[in-house]
Parts: C-alpha cells; structure tokens; sequence
C-alpha cells in the first residue's frame, strides 16, 4: 500500500529497491482482486468487507443486526449486578462512617474533657509559683531544675493553689473575707471537688555494676539503672502518661490540706531527702469530680529524673465520664452501629458460603470470594467487635471507680495518717481506668481508619469515584520501585542528620526521632537556624543536597509517575456512566420491578451460560426469558454491547503508534536493510531518532508486504491500513522525528 511512493521515500540502494517495489505491487494487485471477507477489528464476530475491519459500529447496529456472544451478554448481567450491589454499598459505607463518629464523640464529650483539663493545667502552670518577689512569683513547675526547686515548688506553689482555707482577695486590698469553710475547701477551681488528698508517691532504682569498675571504684561513684522508657532525651506527655509506673508504697505521702502539719510534714521529708539519686520518677496527684460533666479527673505533675542529670517536667490527665449511658442517644448510636455491623457479618458470611458451596469446591470457592475488599470488611468487622470488647471492659473499669469513691464518707477526708487506707484503692482503679482509657482511645482513633478502607471498596465499583485506587493500583508496580529508591536516599539522610546535628540538637539524636524530622523538613517544616550550630557551609551543603534531591527531583518525580497513570485512568472512566445515571436506573428498575413492568437481572441471569461463545439475538433472548419484554431485552443488548465497546476502544494513540512501529521491526526483522544508504546503527528507538517518521513507516509496510507470512497478528490489509493513515499523519506532522 505504502510502496507506491516507495521510490520517493527511499534513498539509494536500485537493486534492493526495485525488488520490494515490485513485490508491493503485486500485493497490491492481490489486495485489489480479492475483496475477501474480514472480521471487525473490535468486535471478532462481526463479518465486513475488507478495508472496513475498524469501521465503528453502533450499539444499536450490534443489538439489532449481529447480535452478541452469550459470554459477553453473561458479563455485562454479572457487571450490571455486581455495580448495582456495589453503588448501594455505598450509603452503608458513608452510614457506617456516621454512626461511628457519633459513637464516639456521644461517649468521649471530647471538647468537654478538653475544657476541664485544660483549666486545671494552665491554674497549675501559671498560678503554682515560687521564687517570689513580693505577692508575685518568677517560676512555675517548668522551672524546677534542681532538688531544692522541686520542694520550693511544692511549699510555695503547689500547696498552698490547690488548699486554699482563706478567701482570696484582690491586689493591696485590706480586707478580710474569713476562712473558708469546710466544704469550700475541698473545692479546686470553683466546681471541681477533691475527692482524696494529694498524694506524693515516687519510683525509685537500684543500684547497679558501672560499666568501668575500676574508675568508678577508684573516685568512689555508684551507678544506677532506670525503669521509665526513652528518659536520656525529652519524653512527650502521652509516652508519660502510658508507661508502667512502679510506686514504692513504702514512700508514698499524703498531703490533706495546707495545715502546720502537713507543712512541717513536707520539712521533714525535705530533711530525710525523701528526694535523692536514686529517684527516678516522681508524680504529684490529684483526683477531682466535676459535678456538672460527671467527670473525674486524675492530674499528674510528673517530674522524671534520669541520670543524665536533666529533670524532665510535664502534666498528664486521666478523664473518664462516670456514667457512660447517661443520655438516650448513648444508646441509640450504639445501637445502630452495632446493628449496622451484624449486617454487615451476615452479608459477608452468606456470600461466602455461597461461594464455598460452589461446584470449584470449599477451598477454591473461599479463596475466590476472599479477595482484597471482601479482606477490608472481615477486618471491618474484627475491629467493630474488638472495639466494643474494650469499651466494655473500660466501662466495667470505671464502674470500679464508681464504687469506690461511693464508699467514701466524710471522715475519710479528716484523715492524717492512715489516708493511705481510704485512698489508695481509688488512686489505683483511676490510674488503671485511665491508661486502659488512653489505649482504646488510640484504638478507636484508628478504627475509622479502618473504615475509610471500606469507603474505597465502594467507591472501586464506580469508575468515576474509583480514579484513586485504580490510579495507586495501575502505577503500583513502578512505585514500588520508586519507594526502593526513595527509601534508601531518605534514611542515607536521615542517618547523615543523626551524625551531623545529632549532639546538639534533640529533634536528629537518634534515628527513630531523625526520620520524622527529616519527613517534616521534606514537607517544609524545618529549623536552619538550628542546623547551623554545625557550621554555616556543613549545614548548608548538607540542606542543599537534601531539598534538590529529595523535595526538588524525587517529589516531581512521585508527581510525574502518579499523573502518567493518572492521565490513563481518567481517559477511560471517561466513557463511563457518572454515580448520578447509575443512582437513577437502579431506582428506575426498582420502580419498574414493583409495577411488574420488568424483570429482575437475578431472574435473567440463570438462563445463561457464561462460557458459550454462540450470538444471541433479541429474539433468542425473548425466548429463553418468556417474560422479558421486547423493550427490556433490547435495552438490555444495547447496554451490553456499549459495555463491550467502552472496555475494548478503538482509538489509537500516538504512544500506539511507537509501540506499532516497535513491534513491526522486532517481528518481521531489520528495517536498516531496507532502509538503504542510511547508516543506523542499533535499535529502533535509534533508528527512530535518525530517520524522518514517514519514511520509517514506509520502510516498515514493505518489509510487511515482503514477508506476509511472518506470524504477525490480525489482517495485512488492516496493518496496511493503519501503516498508511500512521503515514498520512506523519506528513501532517512535517516530518518531525518519531520521538519528538
């Protein structure tokens, strides 16, 4: 076909030339007397006249005229009821997301918690002074750096905040409201109640063998161990709050009230040094009831000593609500979502025994049905059940809570020596109660998680909702060779960080702590000024590396991979029906299932084979269902044969064309042969490089046309036809190389 103007486009070489021009004009010749019939190029079972192998044909055309294979009709009756189960998957999703969110803020009340922590730890780091001058203090817990910080904190600060037996009044004033009486000063904070006194109660370490015995021994120094985790180096307020406290009953203090006692009380423990190098960790406590939320609440000032020499500071709170179904919506929203998982269980558990019942057999049904997203709601449903295993045992934990402080009565408050009897069981239970708290919390906090998975199951079975999945599934592979490279220059400088400002600055002194900090200096978050302690031109070179690298090269080139994909995907959801045309012919169904104006897919479905290959008509269809309607099955057909069109497109792209040009040259040999009086060397992509595209294309219709029985795929005049129109726009295109 190309070889007409063959002459014109190859240079040189007579003898070989005049040879591949002769044998295209006899398959020209051959091409023109045969007018033998040909398959469509799209739709195998469709016979054409040759030259129209990639002619469009319409739905309509394919349903009405030629029919379809019973395969193909079968898929697209599968297709339609598996998107329709999955589009309506999709409210209980979105549901599921609801109902938990309501489940837990109903029981957390977490801007309410918030309020009444927040209240008592700013009272605690702002009005807890010492160090006066005057009426006023210079520092607060933040500040105690040494033993004798700690006790001035406690005597001057801490004490005398939390025991108030005299009304305050105003700056210079001269007046005199009087003690405060009994009651009043149990109160902290206007409405929160002390429920028991402070309790001073510390954790302490042994002895052990110094690493240099001989030193040690010689200026006469003892080496301690310690028991509170990741202690060298600043530990966050939740690492506090969560580690194994191992009090020592034996030293445990209780402090009722700020009375001439408990002062001289706290002297004496001064004295003794009831504070010395083998504290490792001290907590100074308080539990209060907030009679309005029904809230208790355990305040630690925690002060962590480890041997280093530091003294680490901070407050961590317990809360927990003492009657967690106060409110008829406690059980609603329990119920619901509980009621909404079981349907879930159910569902799930039918469709598998559906599957293993199959005639594949148990094992090879259940493998079938346990894929990747029916996975996500067996794990959806673990979590539901684990999640209202915790919540039970935490509400049976705070029921202990409850009990306790009901036992008390108000001769336990005058306690001076023995509150340790009335007071250490509740301490206990609330300290108990509100680790196990914190770690359903972390539990609940990653359930939604859990769920959002379930969301993009849903949103899979929608080719528009589905452009993220399908995008990270279809690049999956080469971003998995990305995270390779990715990973291993990522914690060759998060290693480089740890030796460059490790020393000096806390955030890179070690590599569990470099490498969310060098993810957060990736993001933009990052500290130069501190960076430079090292040098100007170390920190410099060492961050300029890092952001050209990392944030510069493989970020865009993140970019770069997910969009190539990215592009694909959106190009074929394109013909795709949108959530609102697939919302509105599942309604119309229903509708017209209800008025017995159509028949249900379910019904339609048995009636088929799904691996017979023979063409149903409209007619064939009427007769295997008696109760279709003409309408419905021609609807039906039109449908199925637009599904098959959107899934196998005709359209060629320039991409394809190079691909072509690829395959044609490794199929059928050298193109350089005949391509003569042109020095290339090398594979096509050279080739490509070196000779204008329309001569490449010409080259490549008549080394197809000298061999025809080389084993490539499809018709020669359907090649022929796509080398001819691949020409027609390379001339189009002035001559341009194939790869620019």
């Amino acid at each position: 076909l190309a070889g007409m103007s063959l002459a014109d486009k190859i240079q040189g070489g007579g003898g070989v030339g005049h040879r591949h021009s002769v044998r295209a004009g006899h398959l020209d010749a051959e091409l023109d007397d045969a007018n033998l019939a040909h398959k469509h190029h799209i739709c195998k079972w469709i016979t054409v006249e040759a030259g129209n192998e990639i002619n469009v044909v319409e739905p309509s055309e394919i349903a009405t005229v030629h029919g379809l294979p019973e395969s193909v009709w079968v898929r697209h009756l599968e297709g339609e009821m598996k998107g329709e189960k999955d589009v309506l998957s999709l409210p209980w999703a979105l549901l599921s997301t609801i109902l938990f969110a309501l489940v837990l803020l109903q029981h957390e009340s977490i801007s309410t918690s918030n309020s009444s922590q927040q209240a008592i730890k700013d009272d605690i780091t702002q009005n807890a002074n010492f160090a006066f001058t005057g009426n006023f203090g210079a520092k607060n817990y933040q500040d105690v750096n040494s033993y004798a910080d700690f006790w001035s904190w406690l005597n001057k600060g801490f004490m005398p905040l939390t025991n108030i037996h005299e009304f305050p009044v105003s700056e210079d004033s001269g007046l005199n409201l009087g003690p405060v009486s009994n009651a009043s000063s149990y109160m902290y904070l206007w409405h929160n109640r002390k429920l028991a006194p402070i309790k001073l109660s510390q954790q302490s370490v042994k002895d052990l063998e110094c690493p240099n015995q001989a030193v040690s021994e010689a200026y006469d120094i003892k080496c301690t161990g310690t028991l509170t985790t990741d202690m060298l180096l600043r530990p966050t307020d939740w690492q506090i709050a969560q580690s194994a406290f191992d009090e020592e009953i034996e030293q445990t203090i209780w402090l009722n009230g700020w009375r001439a006692d408990t002062q001289k009380m706290v002297e004496t423990l001064e004295s003794q040094r009831w504070l010395g190098p083998r504290t490792d960790m001290i907590k100074v406590s308080m539990l209060t009831y907030h009679a309005d939320r029904d809230m208790v609440l355990l305040t630690d000032v925690n002060f962590l000593f480890p041997r280093s020499g530091h003294i680490w500071k901070s407050i961590t709170q317990r809360v927990m609500k003492l009657t967690p179904y106060a409110d008829f919506w406690d059980y609603i929203f329990d119920i619901l979502f509980y009621l909404q998982l079981t349907w879930v269980c159910i569902e799930e558990v039918k469709e598998m025994v559906h599957n293993m019942r199959s005639g594949e057999g148990a094992y090879k049904g259940f493998v079938a049905y346990m894929g990747i997203w029916n996975a996500v709601d067996w794990f959806y449903i673990f979590a539901g059940y684990v999640f209202l295993i915790l919540w039970i045992l935490r509400v049976k934990q705070i029921e202990h809570v409850r009990d306790e402080i009901l036992r008390f009565d108000l001769e336990s408050f005058e306690c001076t020596t023995d509150c340790g009897v009335h007071f250490s069981k509740v301490f206990h239970d609330a300290e108990n109660a509100g680790y196990f708290t914190g770690s359903v919390r972390v539990f609940g906090a990653v359930t939604p998680m859990i769920i959002m998975l379930r969301l993009f199951k849903a949103f899979s079975a929608q080719p528009r909702l589905a452009l993220v999945t399908d995008t990270l599934k279809h690049a999956s592979s080469n971003l998995a060779h990305y995270l390779v490279v990715f990973t291993a220059i990522f914690f060759t400088y998060a290693t480089m960080a740890v030796a460059f400002f490790g020393r000096e600055t806390e955030n890179f002194s070690t590599l569990d702590r470099a490498v969310p900090s060098t993810f957060r200096m990736l993001m933009g978050d990052f500290d130069f000024e501190a960076m430079e302690i090292i040098g100007r031109q170390y920190a410099f070179l060492f961050f300029l590396s890092f952001m050209w690298l990392l944030n510069m090269v493989m970020m865009s080139m993140l970019i770069a991979i997910i969009m190539d994909v990215y592009v694909d995907v959106k190009a074929n959801a394109a013909h795709s029906e949108t959530i609102w045309s697939e919302a509105w012919d599942i309604a119309r169904r229903a509708y017209l299932n209800r008025k017995k104006a159509r028949i249900s897919l379910l019904k339609i479905r048995p009636a088929f084979d799904a691996n017979n290959e023979n063409l149903l008509s409209v007619s064939d269809i009427m007769k295997r269902v008696p109760l279709i309607s003409e309408k419905q099955a021609t609807r039906l057909m039109e449908n199925a044969a637009t599904r098959f069109l959107n899934e196998n497109p005709a359209d060629i792209r320039l991409e394809g064309v190079k691909s072509f040009i690829d395959e044609i040259y490794n199929t059928l040999g050298s193109l350089p042969e005949i391509v003569s009086g042109i020095p290339v060397k090398g594979n096509c992509s050279k080739l490509a490089e070196e000779v204008p595209l329309d001569q490449l294309l010409a080259a490549a219709s008549l080394k197809l046309q000298s061999n025809p029985e080389s084993g490539w795929p499809g018709s020669k005049t359907g090649i022929g036809k796509l080398i001819e129109s691949a020409q027609l726009m390379a001339n189009s295109l002035d001559q341009s190389p194939l790869w620019s």
